[in-house]
């Protein structure tokens, strides 16, 4: 029991007013919040805050890259399941952060760009921000070990470096409604107008961050491939 304690990670927002603190505490297995706690999800190993569905109330949006995903033996026999990454959508309101109508999004998800693999970390790294100028704030999802393997002729074309772990980030839009698959937004370094190409360990998607580089009133993102490689010519 006290190995399960020690892996399974919750959150905690504590909450100043005026008698003292207002204590809300939140984990998979808490009431309405999506998904099952299993030992190692690392539920809150990236958390950020916006707010998604403009109702005046910052949000919060936790990332689990080790959620575990195994729906049944048929989809396992032709994919990967294990431990692939998920976020979950906690949404703000007068009486603070609730579990009512939690979102929870996967690569497996509806409309989420890519496909759910074992080991690709996705939530491992988040941003938040109004991408768009909207007035709904929008997120990033790192998953900084997400598997490229487009065909093996490419693979063997370019090389087993070109195909495996190299990583990717996906952009939710948020809504009225909340943060929404709809028009989700998928890069990785072999994107079209993204430099480099995509190695195995380069880990793209790792670290991000959100900001108006060039003045233009539009935020921008900068993403973090702290495994990539160089080669001198």
């Amino acid at each position: 029991m006290r190995s399960c304690r020690r892996y399974q990670r919750n959150l905690w927002f504590p909450y100043r007013v005026l008698n003292g603190w207002d204590d809300h505490y939140f984990g998979q297995n808490t009431s309405r919040v999506a998904g099952i706690a299993h030992v190692d999800d690392e539920f809150g190993a990236a958390v950020a805050v916006g707010d998604f569905d403009g109702d005046g109330y910052d949000d919060v949006v936790v990332g689990s890259p080790q959620e575990y995903y195994w729906p049944n033996a048929r989809y396992c026999a032709r994919y990967s399941c294990g431990q692939v990454g998920a976020i979950n959508v906690l949404y703000g309101s007068a009486d603070g952060v609730t579990t009512t109508d939690d979102h929870y999004f996967a690569q497996n998800s509806s409309r989420v760009a890519g496909r759910s693999e074992v080991g690709d970390r996705f939530g491992a790294a988040l941003g938040v921000g109004d991408i768009d100028a909207d007035g709904f704030a929008d997120v990033v999802i790192g998953a900084p070990d997400d598997n490229y393997r487009p065909s093996n002729y490419y693979c063997r074309v370019r090389g087993t470096s070109a195909c495996g772990n190299v990583g990717a980030v996906n952009i939710l839009y948020g809504t009225a409604n909340g943060l929404n698959a709809a028009g989700d937004q998928f890069f990785n370094q072999n994107s079209s107008g993204i430099e480099e190409l995509a190695q195995t360990g380069d880990e793209f998607g790792a670290a991000l961050s959100l900001g108006d580089l060039n003045s233009d009133g539009f935020l921008d993102l900068v993403i973090g491939a702290p495994g990539k490689t160089h080669q001198r010519s």
